[in-house]
Order: structure tokens, then sequence, then C-alpha cells
């Protein structure tokens, strides 16, 4: 149902038991009020929050002991679009992109091969991917190419370093507040 209207739902709270039924709810993605946890240094970005401030439909349902299910759907959505742009990638897409990602295919290639999979008039999220997403999935599933050496970029570096000196890429390397006994003027 989600694909075909191109929305997605969340269960915020979980779901709660009685003696006859287990009742749950999920609610419109887009539903809640936007709380900016920033400190205004920075501006909005253009295309706007996700959230719509305001309350967008559920679904509830209820599963009742006897293993019947009854769910009350409202399919319209109020107080949005079904904007392709709000929605994120599906968990199977993120997983097809990083296993793509592990086997080191070119970022360029694969947005290719999923612009060329575009068929009629049919576009899913799927079908605006950028090489930000890919670069998010790629840190997400932990595929970088070379593994993160230290969180300290300066230890991080002098590791490089090392790793390139014995190419003879570099010439000289000193690191900062240390006295060199060779150039004693650097």
């Amino acid at each position: 149902m989600e694909r075909e209207t191109q929305s997605y739902f969340i269960n915020e709270h979980g779901s709660y038991n009685t003696n006859s039924y287990i009742k749950f709810k999920y609610v419109c993605h887009r539903s809640g009020i936007f709380k900016s946890e920033s400190k205004k240094i920075r501006h909005l970005k253009v295309q706007g929050s996700h959230k719509i401030n305001g309350y967008c439909p559920e679904i509830s349902g209820k599963i009742l002991k006897n293993g019947i299910c009854e769910v009350e759907l409202v399919s319209q959505h109020i107080g949005h679009d079904n904007n392709l742009g709000h929605l994120n990638l599906s968990k199977t897409a993120r997983e097809d992109l990083a296993a793509k990602i592990s086997l080191n295919v070119p970022f360029d290639s694969i947005l290719d091969e999923v612009r060329d999979s575009i068929s009629g008039d049919q576009i899913e999220r799927l079908h605006l991917l950028t090489k930000k997403d890919l670069s998010n999935i790629q840190q997400c599933f932990n595929l970088n190419n070379e593994s993160v050496r230290h969180a300290n970029d300066a230890i991080s570096f002098e590791a490089w370093i090392k790793e390139v000196e014995l190419t003879g890429t570099v010439l000289y390397y000193k690191p900062q507040n240390i006295q060199s006994e060779e150039h004693k003027e650097l």
C-alpha cells in the first residue's frame, strides 16, 4: 500500500493488548509538528521539513484473539501532497544499493542504471537517487573504500603519511609543534 500511495507509515507508539484484542496504530510519517533543534545558525533546507505542522489520518487496527484482523484506513492524505522528495528510500532499496556499493560499482553507473529503469510515468523515490544518497548509504553500512584510521585527524593523517612515504611520493614530512633535527629553520 505504501508503494501504491507513495507514502510511508510509522508505528509511533507500538501496540497494546487488551483481553479481547491487540490494538495498533500507524501514522503518516509527515504527521507532526516541526521542532527545530538548531541554534538558528543555518537556514532550513529549501525543500522544508518532512513534518506538516498538523496531523494526517492514520491506519488503525485490531487483531482479535480469534485471529481476525480489523483495519480502519483513511486513504486520503490531508495537509500535504504525496511529494516523493519527502519520502525516504525503502529498506530493501537501501540494501540493494549497499550491495552494489560493496562490489565497488561506481556511483555514476548505479545512478545510470536506476535512471534507465524508469518505465512510463511511474516514478518512485528510487528514481530521484542522488550521489549524496549513495554516500549516505555507504556511510550507514560502513562500506567506505578505506577503513577509518582514527577519529583524531592528526593521527589519521600521520598514519596515511607513513603509508605514502614508502612509495616515494612524500619527500619530507614534519609534524606540527615538533622540532626537526635536520631542518631547524622549519
